[in-house]
């Protein structure tokens, strides 16, 4: 009997493919906190509780409801949000999470309907498993209200292709209610509605077409009655120069699988992106259209469903011949591209090929991954064999393995950041960040009661907000440089190793203290080399570098600290280094 045989014992294989989820859970579980994420985002969305509550109609109440964050049409968080509020009186970031998550794992779900058409063996399924529950977007995992926004909408748009390319009019529902979910979950929502519209007019179902566009218009018409703010553009498509441009970043985003480090990539792996989203692209466009043909002269049309024929021109006849798996994969193809486009248009000119590479972004390449597994799949369901099998089994293991590896020390890093801004948000009712997002230090404690973090450096709150600069400490900690590079206050530390134990609270953070303002950095750590890990075990390199931001601090004279955090544990050191600002 060999490895992948028919009659291996299903336990196995249901191992196998739950394998990568509890992998996914571990590092869930390791990282996400009850916490503004990174940037005020969440505490923006939050808001919604006491506007729903101020308001004196329902009139206002869906304003505030659909108004758009800046040019989306957030309705699906929003709703979530005050559920929660609801049900619990709070709203916690990390509840939020796990719905998000559920809704990006429920993609199996619907994976595997389509996988069944395939008449495959499950073990063909299990390479999808390892794909899908890969940690390369690692940003919406760990962002309470943005993950429910982008994952909800991948859900619904899933959803909705799945509706829209059953080639059975009962199916047709599915499309069109999934679609106006995603249309108020996110701003590319709008484009489910459009491209089912397109599948079905390829497939000659006028009648669903006639259906769909039709919701399409009423959809359209409550999209137009709310409120929105312009989204900047950036690509200038006047010069003919950012064409070129356009398409180089277009192909590295949808080829960004290859690229592991989110927030580092190479030159070598930008480049690499570049050819292997053309490759990818290549691969599904041919996978899609192998069987269609081009005749010349004009024929007769006929409304077949399953051979759809087009007139080109009154010269040319296309038929098309997709199968339900092929539909699928049409719909969900022209979803990534168009959306990749979109970002290209609004990060391209000022981000250049490097902003294509942002962890938030990385479901896309993702679902481009998923595609290609399928379609070829889908091409070779008579002559793949077992061998083929194994080795799509190890690169799909091997894949989410490098991904998680290179994940793990940023993904813990923005905790840490989400930590610091939580502090300075708190004890700094003049900070920048708030005043970047119309919020001020009173809206933030207010705001913060709805979710009520569990934060480690409150047992100092006495000595954060004392008018002096000269704090009591457990001791001295000697740091190895403190510089100026970019206009930025670096701090840098290298003599040890501070490994997270407990949990990923645990680490270093530097306080600086003056006598009216206070303000926290995270100690960022890096991973050691991938060769090192693999030999020694050893994940965290030594020490650690926090930067500060003039702008963001108030001119003044500080002394420094470091907050050190081992086993849970957090003691206040003093490295004896005084900085002016």
């Amino acid at each position: 009997m060999t490895f992948f045989n028919l009659s291996i014992q299903k336990r196995f294989l249901v191992s196998l493919c739950l394998l990568p989820l509890v992998i996914y859970v571990v590092f869930f579980e390791a990282i996400a906190l009850n916490a503004n994420y990174v940037a005020y985002d969440d505490i923006h969305v939050l808001q919604i509780v006491e506007q729903w509550q101020n308001a004196v109609s329902w009139g206002e109440k869906l304003d505030w409801l659909t108004i758009g964050f800046p040019e989306h049409r957030i309705v699906f968080t929003r709703l979530v949000v005050l559920l929660s509020y609801w049900l619990t009186g709070s709203v916690n970031f990390k509840t939020l999470m796990v719905i998000s998550n559920l809704l990006w794992v429920g993609q199996l779900g619907i994976l595997f309907k389509v996988f069944q058409k395939l008449n495959l063996s499950f073990a063909y399924f299990i390479p999808l498993c390892w794909i899908v529950l890969n940690v390369h977007a690692f940003e919406n995992i760990f962002w309470g209200t943005s993950s429910l926004g982008n994952f909800g909408l991948l859900f619904f748009t899933m959803m909705a292709a799945y509706g829209y390319t059953q080639l059975s009019p009962k199916y047709i529902w599915v499309g069109i209610v999934f679609s106006i979910f995603a249309t108020f979950s996110y701003g590319n929502g709008l484009l489910t509605f459009l491209i089912g519209g397109v599948v079905l007019a390829l497939s000659n179902r006028w009648k669903e077409m006639k259906l769909t566009l039709g919701i399409f218009v009423l959809t359209m018409g409550l999209y137009a009655l709310t409120d929105s703010h312009a989204s900047p553009s950036s690509l200038d498509l006047t010069k003919a120069e950012n064409y070129l441009q356009a398409i180089i970043c277009f192909l590295a985003f949808i080829g960004s699988s290859v690229n592991f480090d989110a927030y580092s990539p190479s030159t070598l792996a930008q480049w690499l992106s570049v050819v292997f989203g053309g490759v990818l692209l290549t691969v599904n466009t041919w996978a899609l259209l192998r069987h269609t043909t081009i005749t010349k002269g004009q024929t007769i049309v006929r409304p077949d469903i399953t051979n759809p024929t087009l007139s080109l021109f009154q010269k040319y006849t296309i038929t098309l011949r997709l199968n339900k798996v092929q539909w699928f994969a049409l719909y969900m193809l022209l979803f990534v591209c168009l959306t990749s486009l979109g970002v290209v248009y609004k990060r391209a000119e000022w981000d250049g090929l490097y902003g294509m590479f942002k962890g938030r972004y990385r479901m896309y390449p993702t679902w481009m991954l998923i595609l290609t597994y399928v379609l070829v799949l889908d091409w070779n369901r008579e002559r793949i064999t077992q061998k083929w099998l194994a080795i799509g089994m190890g690169i799909a293991v091997i894949f989410n393995a490098l991904v998680l590896y290179y994940a793990i020390a940023p993904a813990v890093n923005n905790r840490r950041m989400a930590v610091a801004q939580e502090f300075n948000s708190m004890y700094n009712a003049d900070l920048l960040g708030l005043k970047m997002f119309d919020l001020t230090g009173t809206d933030f404690l207010r705001l913060q009661k709805l979710y009520q973090p569990s934060l480690f450096f409150r047992q100092y709150e006495k000595k954060w907000t004392a008018s002096t600069d000269s704090l009591s400490t457990n001791g001295n900690f000697k740091v190895d440089s403190v510089f100026w590079s970019n206009k930025n206050l670096n701090v840098y530390y290298h003599r040890d190793f501070i490994r997270p134990v407990k949990n990923t609270d645990d680490g270093a953070y530097v306080i600086l203290k003056s006598t009216s303002h206070v303000y926290m950095a995270g100690g960022m750590q890096q991973a050691l080399p991938l060769k090192t890990f693999l030999r020694r075990g050893w994940y965290w390199n030594r020490g650690f570098m926090a930067t500060f931001v003039p702008e963001a601090v108030v001119k003044g004279n500080y002394r420094m600290y470091v907050l050190l955090r081992q086993n849970g544990v957090s003691e206040l050191l003093d490295t004896q280094e005084q900085i002016t600002f």
